[in-house]
C-alpha cells in the first residue's frame, strides 16, 4: 500500500496472515488507526513524534522502496509465544557489510499477535517502527552511517518506543481495557523503586517502565516539540537531553524522581507533574488482569519535594 509492503509465512502453503487482514493492518499503518482518535495512521503520526527512516540518499533507503516491510511470522519463527516483534538494525546494512541482511527498512512481527482487533499487533508495530526511525536518527543518518555515531542509550531507546505506544493510543487503559506490556512494566518498575542503575538496560520489564516514565515526564514538561529534537539529533544520552532542554541533567532527573514519588498529591508544580498519568491507580488489561500501581515504593522516609545531589 502507500507506506508498508507486507510479507506472510507460509506454513504448508497456508499464509499466517489472509489478505483481508494484512489490509486491515495496512489500513491503521497508512491512514486510520482504529485506536487513536484524529490521527493520521501509526506511520505518519510515529513520524511526527520521533523522525524518519532512511527514505532519501537514495529515495527509499538500502532497497529504494519508501514502504516498511512488514514481515509476519509464526510464533515458533520468531522465537516463541511472547516474542512480539523485532527490529534487526543488520538489515539497514549492505549484503556486503553483513551477509545476513535483508537489505531494506523492516520489521518483524509474530502474526499469533495480529488477531481480532489487531490491538497487539498495532502496538508492537508502533514500537518497532520507533526503534527503526531512531537507529536511522542516530546511526544511519540516511545512509551515511558517519564515524564516530553512536546508539541511543538503551533505557531511553526503549522508554520512546513505549512513549509511543501509549501516545498511539495503546495506553493505561481503554474501552476493553489498557496495554498490558505498558501496565506491566511501569508496575514492575513502581515495585522496584528508582534505587537502580538506571541507564543499564538490563531487560526486563521494569527497565522498560524506567525508560517509559523518564521519557514520559520529558514529553509532558517539555512538550512533544522538544521530544522530537531530542530524537532527530545526532548525539545521543543524557548530554543530548540536557541540551535540548538546556538545564543540566541531574536536575531534570531529580524532578522526574520527584514526579514519580509525588504522583497522586494534588497542588504540584508544574515541573513535579505528569499530564494524566495515575500512578496510583488500578487497572484492567484487556485480558481482564488487574494492576493495582500504589505509586512508587520505598519512598514513605522521604519529605518532597526536597533538593538531590549527585541523583546520576
Amino acid at each position: 500500500t502507500e507506506h508498508c509492503l507486507i510479507f506472510a509465512e507460509l506454513v504448508e502453503g497456508t499464509p499466517v496472515m489472509s489478505e483481508a487482514e494484512a489490509l486491515e493492518v495496512a489500513k491503521a499503518f497508512d491512514n486510520d488507526n482504529p485506536f487513536k482518535e484524529g490521527d493520521t495512521g501509526v506511520y505518519d503520526d510515529t513520524r511526527a513524534r520521533v523522525g524518519s527512516e532512511w527514505i532519501t540518499n537514495p529515495v527509499g533507503g538500502r532497497d529504494e522502496d519508501e514502504r516498511v516491510i512488514l514481515v509476519f511470522l509464526t510464533s515458533d519463527s520468531i522465537g516463541g509465544e511472547g516474542f512480539f516483534g523485532f527490529f534487526n538494525p543488520t538489515d539497514e546494512l549492505s549484503q556486503a557489510e553483513a551477509s545476513t541482511s535483508n537489505v531494506g527498512e523492516i520489521l518483524f512481527l509474530n502474526a499469533d499477535r495480529a488477531k481480532d482487533d489487531l490491538y497487539d499487533a498495532l502496538s508492537t508495530i508502533s514500537h518497532e517502527f520507533t526503534h527503526l526511525i531512531l537507529y536511522n536518527e542516530k546511526q544511519g543518518q540516511d545512509g551515511t552511517f558517519p564515524e564516530g555515531a553512536s546508539a541511543e542509550n538503551a533505557t531511553i531507546d526503549e522508554g520512546l518506543a513505549v512513549l509511543n505506544e501509549d501516545l498511539s493510543g495503546f495506553t493505561f487503559s481503554g474501552p476493553q481495557g489498557g496495554n498490558f506490556f505498558l501496565l506491566a512494566s511501569v508496575q514492575d518498575l513502581l515495585a522496584e523503586g528508582l534505587n537502580r542503575p538506571f541507564f543499564q538496560f538490563a531487560g526486563g520489564l521494569d527497565d522498560y517502565g524506567a525508560g517509559y516514565l523518564l521519557c514520559r515526564y520529558l514529553h509532558d514538561r517539555f512538550g512533544p516539540e522538544k521530544m522530537l529534537e531530542i530524537t532527530t539529533s545526532t548525539a545521543t544520552g543524557r548530554e543530548n537531553i540536557a541540551a535540548v532542554v538546556q538545564l543540566p541533567f541531574p536536575s531534570v532527573f531529580a524532578d522526574f524522581a520527584q514526579a514519580v514519588a509525588l504522583n497522586g498529591e494534588s497542588g504540584l508544580p508544574p515541573e513535579l507533574s505528569y499530564n494524566n498519568v495515575d500512578l496510583t491507580a488500578t487497572y484492567t488489561d484487556r485480558d481482564g488482569e488487574t494492576f493495582e500501581m500504589n505509586g512508587l515504593q520505598g519512598v514513605g522516609q522521604l519529605t518532597l519535594p526536597g533538593n538531590f545531589e549527585n541523583t546520576v
